[in-house]
């Protein structure tokens, strides 16, 4: 369950509260009103762990292992980062599970959106990209395939770095085909295959 903490806001309760009947909650929600104004409030007290929430956010729901987001959130200060993993795991926007971080997907929808912001997906991308094995035989494959998934989906708005979704999706193929997952592996090679068509071959297939 959603458990959205104010104790280390300077907002109290009562002006939380207002804030949350005031707010427009017709399209997500009580909930998701609530969750927008805890991040609208963490951004202002601490925008280093409003920047891990909302990375976060754009890898997926699974847990994130906190070696993954040492580089892109605190410049690869592993005790700094979790300082902001446990700030965000008090405001009850994400939880801290051993050596990974999980956000909850109330919180991570309202940071995502309907549609995408493009930096913050192709950021994410990019973040996945480096941190990605060529080997597809590599155990690291089994952490990252979930937030590959995710962050290459395609209603996001990745224009920017379709080389690296292709990139990404080939070689999850590649690591799903080793594990003998081949129908799995084959959809990943489809659609890798489909972002390096010209668009007069996507042309010529829509008048078939």
């Amino acid at each position: 369950l959603l458990d959205l903490k104010i104790a280390e806001s300077p907002q109290t309760v009562d002006t939380f509260l207002r804030a949350v009947t005031e707010a427009d909650a017709a399209a997500g929600g009580v909930a998701a009103a609530a969750c927008g104004i805890a991040l609208d409030q963490l951004a202002v007290d601490n925008p280093d762990a409003w920047n891990l929430v909302a990375t976060l956010a754009w890898l997926g729901p699974d847990p994130v292992p906190l070696s993954l987001l040492a580089g892109p959130c605190t410049a690869g200060d592993p005790a700094r980062l979790a300082d902001l993993a446990a700030v965000a795991h008090r405001r009850g926007l994400a939880r801290i599970d051993g050596d990974a971080v999980q956000m909850h997907p109330t919180p991570a929808g309202v940071v995502v959106g309907p549609g995408g912001n493009g930096d913050r997906a192709a950021a994410a991308v990019r973040l996945l990209r480096a941190a990605a094995p060529a080997d597809p035989h590599s155990r690291t494959w089994r952490t990252l395939l979930p937030h590959v998934l995710a962050a290459t989906d395609p209603a996001r708005r990745l224009d920017d770095v379709v080389v690296e979704v292709g990139w990404l999706l080939h070689s999850a193929g590649s690591y799903l085909k080793a594990r003998g997952e081949a129908r799995a592996a084959q959809a990943l090679f489809e659609d890798a295959h489909d972002l390096y068509r010209t668009p007069d071959e996507l042309a010529d297939e829509q008048r078939l």
